[in-house]
């Protein structure tokens, strides 16, 4: 696993309820200071970040979460991590987050985006006996404890393409920050308009928006035919990585939110999750990524058969 962390001090914030990316700039960018397993540098940062991706077409169903989008290139993803707010730490890998066979080739498969602190090997081989001590993005990443605030992008494609395709966002609130359920409904229908489904229990509330392949909303005043609810929820793709592949090519964009209510007030949200994708585009993204991986295996065995045959033989 390859990981890269990143001390994050730049001052832009996107907010929840923001329709988009943000305008908000500041000033003057602070440093951000890159540590990997060669060293130390330190680079400046522009806030807002410029960015490779088109805007999202005017009009069109809102497909970010805090300015990621699925369709982002690589470079984008990272310039909009270290423009938000606050110490995070950022964090790649180059395990697959599909079962697909990489051939050990060295490509950003995931990034995640999170605050709080590393754990001691003592918390974590604590962590393995008791749980619920160090978060460590599913075992592809460095455990880190007293974590509230965590993002994750799961990106296709070979060095130096790779491209956003799933993105998700969790918040683990303390008594100090803890919201209402009302009011983080607010802002979510407030971004990406009133939830096209939802499901629950006592304790977990979960709300979808789910969208055809021409980017409709599959429920429509007058509509011929609606699909029933389950159709939605289940085009509605994970609020929550790592608990099953969220991808079907019979959907369009799909986003996810699961409120977990606190336990002592069930007006108050206890954790908040969050997941976005391009479901046809990412299950078609797979296929081009494996069919391509494939392709430059059996290149490079070609090319080191050749390499191999030049060889002159002592008989």
């Amino acid at each position: 696993m390859k990981l890269m962390t990143l001390l994050l001090t730049a001052g832009l914030a996107f907010s929840l309820a923001a329709c988009g990316e943000s305008e908000e700039s500041t000033s003057a960018p602070e440093p951000t200071t890159e540590t990997s397993t060669g060293g130390t540098l330190t680079a400046m940062v522009t806030c807002p970040p410029s960015l490779a991706m088109p805007p999202r077409p005017e009009g069109a169903s809102v497909d970010d979460i805090i300015g990621l989008r699925p369709g982002m290139p690589y470079d984008d993803v990272m310039a909009v991590l270290k423009c938000r707010e606050g110490n995070l730490a950022i964090e790649t890998s180059d395990k697959p987050w599909v079962n697909i066979q990489t051939y050990g080739r060295a490509m950003h498969q995931m990034v995640r985006a999170s605050n709080g602190e590393e754990c001691s090997s003592q918390e974590i081989l604590r962590n393995m006996s008791m749980g619920n001590v160090c978060a460590d993005g599913g075992g592809f990443f460095q455990s880190r404890k007293n974590v509230t605030d965590e993002l994750l992008i799961q990106l296709t494609g070979l060095e130096g393409q790779e491209v956003a395709r799933v993105i998700y966002r969790s918040r683990y609130y303390t008594d100090a920050d803890r919201p209402t359920i009302q009011s983080l409904l607010d802002s979510l229908i407030e971004k990406y308009g009133p939830y096209h489904a939802d499901t629950g229990n006592q304790w977990n509330q979960w709300y979808f928006w789910a969208y055809d392949l021409n980017g409709q909303k599959y429920f429509q005043p007058g509509k011929p035919t609606s699909p029933t609810q389950a159709h939605i929820i289940n085009c509605g793709g994970l609020a929550r990585p790592f608990q099953g592949l969220p991808i079907t090519e019979e959907c369009g964009l799909s986003v996810a939110v699961e409120i977990v209510v606190h336990r002592g007030n069930e007006l108050l949200a206890q954790e908040f999750h969050m997941g976005l994708a391009n479901q046809m585009a990412t299950a078609a993204a797979l296929d081009s990524f494996e069919a391509a991986l494939e392709a430059a295996e059996l290149k490079r065995k070609q090319e080191e058969a050749e390499q191999a045959g030049s060889r002159e033989t002592d008989l």
